[in-house]
């Protein structure tokens, strides 16, 4: 059967009892409430160091746009004359392509001669300067050969130098010192132009400017004109 507690012994316990609840509701009461895990704060980085920040604007390093470099400009026109222009005909190219100096550098006015000649059906030019040969260093000023330009005929200008020159240049220039023709090659047999005629539109005193770009030796120019 049951056990009836004695008084001693119900006093105890009604003790435990009695404190186990009022410890709930004393808390309840007082507001108190069992600690939670203490929430995580968003963390912020920092602008790099040096930098100057402000605190109305956030930091924003993917924000800094590329800047395109500015285009290059166009390179100066080659030819500038007034009194002149190129006259062009790829056929005025093709006719000097094959042709080959001899091995022999005494022979420089033979090899300009044979190269003008080459060109003379596709040009129509007929040999005005017969001989013009000069000796030259790349150090050295330019030399300059003169010849009177008729208005409406066309010109060319040919030159072969000895093998000791690597390049040599040719220019065309009206008395008003503007190029009204040029050689567009590195070479020692230069032609003005490549692939054209060089045609007056008036009467000028022109000249054939020469200049020796690296090395230096003899050389021959002969003009040629229609």
């Amino acid at each position: 059967g049951l056990r009836i507690l004695s008084s001693a012994m119900r006093t105890p316990l009604l003790s435990l009892l009695t404190g186990a609840l009022l410890v709930p509701a004393v808390m309840a009461a007082c507001g108190a409430s069992t600690p939670g895990p203490k929430p995580v704060e968003p963390m912020v980085s920092a602008p790099p160091s040096g930098s100057a920040s402000s605190p109305d604007v956030p930091y924003a390093p993917s924000a800094m746009a590329s800047v395109e470099p500015a285009p290059l400009p166009p390179p100066p026109p080659r030819i500038t004359s007034k009194k002149a222009s190129e006259k062009k005909d790829p056929s005025y190219a093709a006719c000097h392509k094959p042709y080959v100096p001899t091995a022999h550098d005494a022979n420089i006015v033979g090899d300009v001669t044979r190269m003008a000649k080459m060109c003379e059906t596709a040009t129509g030019l007929k040999k005005l300067v017969a001989k013009k040969d000069g000796k030259q260093q790349d150090q050295s000023a330019p030399q300059d050969l003169a010849f009177r330009a008729e208005k409406g005929k066309c010109y060319r200008v040919y030159a072969q130098a000895e093998s000791t020159i690597e390049d040599l240049d040719l220019a065309l220039v009206d008395s008003e010192k503007n190029i009204a023709g040029e050689d567009t090659t590195d070479d020692s047999s230069p032609v003005v132009g490549e692939d054209s005629v060089i045609c007056f539109s008036e009467a000028d005193s022109a000249l054939v400017r020469i200049s020796v770009g690296r090395g230096g030796g003899r050389w021959a120019v002969q003009i040629w004109g229609n």
